[in-house]
């Protein structure tokens, strides 16, 4: 999804890049940054965007990458594990920081290339855009290697699929109602109470 001035309103790739990152460990520093340069590069260049822009794009995901998986490690150590409350919050804190300095590269990059571009809604919308993608897709790969780590008892892995089966039927539930008073409110009643059993029972790979 992008907005004027071609910047994507969410960009779950910041999130996939991060927690691959994360997931794999300071040895994969290297592969992950090429990996988002080549990714990014091409993306621009197929929607038709600049061609120096793009190499703007993809050096400034490539940085948020590598620098919001290096404040976690500075914080938390090597391992990152979303096991606690401060941990989580520092998980926020980093995507935020990464996300708001990254989003000033891109402002001063659409600047330069287009004048006419309005710098704090850049800023806004790339800060939004990666933020919502990190918080949103870390958090699952970030979980699912620790499940490839660590066999979970049986009895939680069929708890945190039910739930998850429960969950993705009443999103369709939800999803198929009319249109009326209803619309933005019965969502999050019904669908808060299933999170919030996730988050206190089940492994943060089923909470993600």
């Amino acid at each position: 999804m992008r907005a004027e001035p071609g910047v994507a309103v969410f960009w779950p790739a910041a999130g996939i890049a991060i927690g691959a990152l994360i997931a794999l460990g300071p040895s994969a520093r290297l592969p992950v940054a090429a990996a988002v340069v080549v990714a990014t590069t091409a993306c621009n260049l197929m929607v038709g965007r600049n061609a120096w822009l793009a190499i703007a794009f993809a050096s400034i995901n490539a940085g948020q990458t590598l620098f919001t998986a290096w404040l976690l490690e500075r914080w938390f150590g090597s391992t990152f594990k979303l096991e606690d409350v401060q941990r989580v919050v520092g998980f926020l804190v980093a995507a935020a920081i990464g996300s708001a300095i990254a989003a000033v590269g891109a402002a001063i990059a659409v600047n330069l290339i287009d004048p006419a571009a309005s710098p704090l809604q850049v800023w806004r919308l790339w800060f939004a855009a990666c933020l919502v993608g990190i918080v949103t897709v870390a958090p699952l790969l970030i979980g699912l290697r620790d499940l490839m780590r660590e066999r979970l008892p049986r009895h939680e892995l069929i708890e945190g699929a039910a739930g998850i089966v429960a969950l993705t039927a009443l999103s369709a539930f939800l999803i198929a109602l009319p249109d009326g008073p209803w619309g933005s409110a019965l969502p999050e009643t019904l669908v808060f109470p299933f999170l919030l059993c996730f988050a206190i029972r089940c492994r943060p790979v089923f909470a993600a």
